[in-house]
């Protein structure tokens, strides 16, 4: 029915509609811990698509699985196919996972064990598994006598994994109930000591235990963690990568491919405790690159916002192509090279080692995928390499577990830069590693693994190979053992590969003198030439040049929020060392549309990305925390200050901003606001008021505290002050969690 929207309530009367629908949607809850992730898998396979009532269908889903964000599309695909399901193709009760599975490649009735079979992807017959067996035994990963071993972890589903944020000024009581459901036997729930120090850093279970229905609450404590942003799911294993950088809060750091954005989290989480831990702020910065446009429009910087972070500068851009960068204090003039002290070069990659996660791998696995990656992971390390500052460590990753990708480009790289660069040896206390290989075979055609070849460049093009592809005899070589391969058997997690450089040289460079629209036209320097004057390159983002600047005491935006929150004529006499941007308007240059608070590492990156955004190369999508956003429209237009605090800067603007514009209210008050997102005005209400205090934008603080409880002082909300109310501006999610967790604490 392509084309023709069709309403719930036909359906629902043709069909049966909820009724039968809501077992099959609640089974999906039950089958898999990443709806988003399955659904958008399952997105992806399906064929034709219902056209159902949007409204209907939210509201089914939402009441089936609560606290998941679907798309329209999606949800439509999940109706489909268990639709399709229930019609006489599978009769025994199942995870609509399996069921869909089955339906989709066989069609007909399997028995229990077939479908488990099925979900793990390793059935006899699979021509993938079969392919994946003979590779890797040839490849010779795995030690002897543990080949069974590592085959069989693929059969059994991954486990939970939720890492905690220790930044939040409530994370204390996060830990408290993490203990007490550690300590409690039924919750199946474990530290993971080797993924942090001093704190619980994350906690895993079994998929089972997580899943049980019959105690939901751990499953329901870990899923609003991630709703308050105060934990994060994120498979163990890649919690690796960010842990071997070594971070420290005044580091440069370059992430050269985010998405989907968790090892970025994490190496934020890392950067404000190291701060913490010293007693100051966040000094370094993070530059988050991504090729793909929509997750670094959307995906990337929402999910920094729910982190409250504003030490990361995000960039659309191909890593391979990544420019030179170059410090420019004073604007135009580059003084010298940009290098980075910590670089993350997570590369795309085939992804077999996820199979306990990604059941489809095995359905599509050849020998021949990995040859079309190698060179692009090759050029991103290469790319990377080139950007790391002297003593700077740059770790380089997969979840792949193939040599091509892992070993030989790592080796490849290795020789290029021997004179330059070291590799160091994995490894990281409580954690497991397998050692490197040495030799690896390169697939033919046939499938047949090839140590060396004799074939001239142009001949080995024809077959997908490279010169870096093969092993080399020489003295570099039993480096190689210094990379970490993560076995799934080892640790209980997915499949991982990890390598760790480290610089100690950087060749002088010269830098550019000639100016800017000089050498962007003729393609040097900064970037390559552009296309199209004023494009980007990449669907025309918009670029930091054109839509951020500093902000001075002359910016009408600052003299309005400044004479409103009492913030002083100059910025920079309360920002403690830390700097705030003005965005403009995409439209009208002359409308600012909020202001963002960064470091000084991220101001220092901003001002090296402002050439180069004007090129092919690179797009600026996102810079630091916002601290005040323009009101929208002609709302509250008789006010004199347009601009509302935003919720993710709104504790670090509690410590600029003057007490006539805070309220403070006991945790009793504090609840039904969260709870109703207004309170009517009222006596009761207005003697928490200031008297000097005017109908406006505010915050609004918990005050009195219980003793033990102080570091809620630290938590702002965000809200407008009107004669008839006092309005909240928190976005649903963080809303529920905060209220969730103060009727845990303020009983």
């Amino acid at each position: 029915m392509p084309g023709k929207k069709r309403r719930w309530a036909e359906v629902e009367k043709e069909k049966g509609g909820f009724a039968e629908l809501k077992p099959a949607l609640e089974a999906v809850r039950a089958a898999v811990g990443d709806i988003d992730e399955f659904v958008q898998v399952m997105t992806k396979k399906a064929g034709h698509l219902m056209q159902l009532d949007k409204q209907g269908l939210g509201d089914c889903l939402d009441e089936a699985c609560p606290g998941h964000s679907v798309t329209d599309e999606q949800v439509d695909t999940i109706v489909y196919q268990a639709k399709k399901a229930k019609k006489g193709k599978v009769t025994e009760a199942a995870p609509l996972a399996e069921v869909i599975w089955l339906v989709r490649h066989h069609g007909v009735e399997k028995t229990a064990e077939s479908r488990l079979a099925a979900r793990s992807g390793l059935q006899k017959r699979s021509a993938g598994s079969d392919a994946f067996e003979k590779f890797y035994k040839a490849q010779k990963v795995v030690p002897e006598g543990e080949w069974d071993d590592f085959m069989e972890s693929f059969k059994t589903p991954l486990p939970m994994t939720l890492r905690f944020t220790t930044t939040r000024p409530y994370s204390y009581i996060i830990q408290e109930e993490a203990r007490k459901l550690i300590n409690d036997p039924s919750t199946q729930l474990k530290d993971i000591p080797w993924a942090g120090e001093g704190e619980i850093a994350a906690v895993t279970c079994s998929h089972s235990a997580f899943h049980d229905k019959t105690s939901q609450t751990m499953p329901e404590w870990c899923k609003e963690q991630n709703v308050l942003g105060t934990g994060f799911f994120q498979e163990a294993a890649s919690l690796l990568p960010p842990l071997l950088l070594n971070l420290s809060h005044e580091h440069i750091m370059l992430d050269m491919c985010s998405a989907p954005g968790s090892k970025l989290l994490q190496c934020v989480d890392i950067m404000a405790a190291k701060a913490a831990q010293a007693g100051e702020l966040i000094t370094g910065g993070i530059m988050s690159n991504e090729i793909d446009k929509k997750k670094a429009v959307q995906i990337i910087p929402a999910r920094l916002k729910r982190a409250h972070t504003h030490n990361v500068v995000v960039t659309a851009s191909d890593a391979r192509l990544f420019p030179k960068l170059y410090d420019r204090p004073t604007g135009e003039t580059p003084t010298k090279r940009l290098y980075f002290d910590r670089i993350l070069a997570d590369v795309p990659c085939s992804g077999d080692g996820t199979g306990r996660k990604d059941q489809n791998i095995w359905e599509t696995w050849s020998t021949h995928y990995c040859l079309s990656l190698h060179v692009k992971q090759l050029q991103i390390l290469m790319k990377g390499l080139d950007s790391l500052a002297d003593g700077g460590r740059l770790v380089y990753s997969t979840c792949s577990l193939n040599p091509l990708e892992d070993e030989a480009v790592v080796m490849a790289a290795l020789r290029t830069m021997k004179d330059q660069v070291r590799l160091l040896p994995v490894k990281l206390d409580g954690f497991k590693f397998q050692a490197g290989v040495t030799t690896w075979g390169v697939p033919d055609e046939e499938g047949n693994l090839h140590e060396k070849t004799d074939l001239p460049n142009d001949k080995m093009g024809e077959k997908g190979w490279a010169k870096s592809m093969f092993p080399v005899a020489d003295e570099l070589q039993g480096e190689a053992v210094k990379c970490g391969r993560v076995l799934p058997h080892h640790n209980d997690t997915s499949g991982f590969f990890l390598a760790v450089f480290e610089r100690f040289h950087v060749p002088e460079e010269e830098i550019p003198t000639a100016p800017r629209k000089a050498r962007a036209e003729a393609g040097e320097g900064d970037g390559e030439k552009p296309k199209n004057k004023g494009n980007t390159g990449l669907g025309g983002m918009r670029n930091a040049r054109m839509y951020y600047h500093l902000v001075s005491e002359l910016d009408a935006a600052w003299q309005q929020t400044s004479a409103w929150f009492g913030l002083g004529e100059k910025p920079e006499e309360k920002l403690r060392g830390q700097t705030l941007l003005v965005q403009l308007s995409e439209h009208d240059k002359a409308c600012k549309k909020g202001i963002f608070l960064t470091t000084p590492g991220t101001e220092r990156l901003l001002h090296s990305l402002l050439p180069v955004s004007q090129t092919n190369n690179v797009a600026v999508t996102t810079v630091g925390a916002r601290i005040l956003t323009l009101l929208k429209g002609n709302y509250l237009k008789d006010i004199a200050c347009k601009y509302r605090p935003a919720f993710e800067g709104a504790s670090f603007l509690s410590t600029m901003a003057t007490d006539a514009r805070k309220i403070l209210l006991p945790p009793e008050v504090i609840m039904p606001l969260l709870k109703e997102k207004f309170l009517p005005m009222s006596e009761e209400l207005t003697k928490y008021l200031p008297s000097e205090l005017y109908k406006g934008p505010c915050l609004v603080g918990i005050a009195p505290l219980p003793e033990g409880h102080s570091q809620w002082s630290k938590v702002w909300l965000t809200c407008i002050l009107l004669p008839t109310k006092l309005e909240l501006t928190v976005e649903d999610h963080e809303r529920e969690g905060l209220l969730s967790l103060m009727k845990r604490v303020f009983k």
